[in-house]
């Protein structure tokens, strides 16, 4: 994360997009459109302890990380998402926090990407 580390894989992102840079650009055009949405659903849905809520958005948010091999954004969004099946909502405000952290350092980086493109 912070430490240099790239949070995607853009070799396997493109991959499996059959070598479609186009379309994995507008793949990264999603999720930057996206993320900030579905995270304040998320914490919305945390701070009312509406847990269907809380596992729709993680799961829509978890779909738009793994098409880039986001693997720390997509376990603390599957995490969330196991938390809001089960009704049980303890710590899933600190887990949003951890969350909005991968995905805020995905972003970034994602927009690097774009920028040396």
């Amino acid at each position: 994360m912070a430490d240099g580390r790239p949070v995607f894989n853009s070799s396997a992102a493109l991959s499996r997009l059959g070598g479609d840079v186009r379309l994995f650009k507008d793949l990264i055009g999603f999720l930057l459109e996206d993320a900030p949405a579905l995270l304040s659903k998320l914490r919305e849905a945390v701070d009312r302890g509406n847990a269907a809520q809380v596992a729709r958005a993680a799961h829509s948010l978890k779909g738009l990380v793994v098409n880039f091999d986001a693997h720390a954004a997509a376990g603390a969004a599957q995490e969330l998402e196991s938390k809001g099946l089960a009704g049980e909502l303890g710590g899933a405000a600190a887990d949003v926090d951890v969350l909005a952290t991968h995905v805020a350092e995905l972003e970034r980086q994602l927009r690097d990407y774009l920028a040396r493109d």
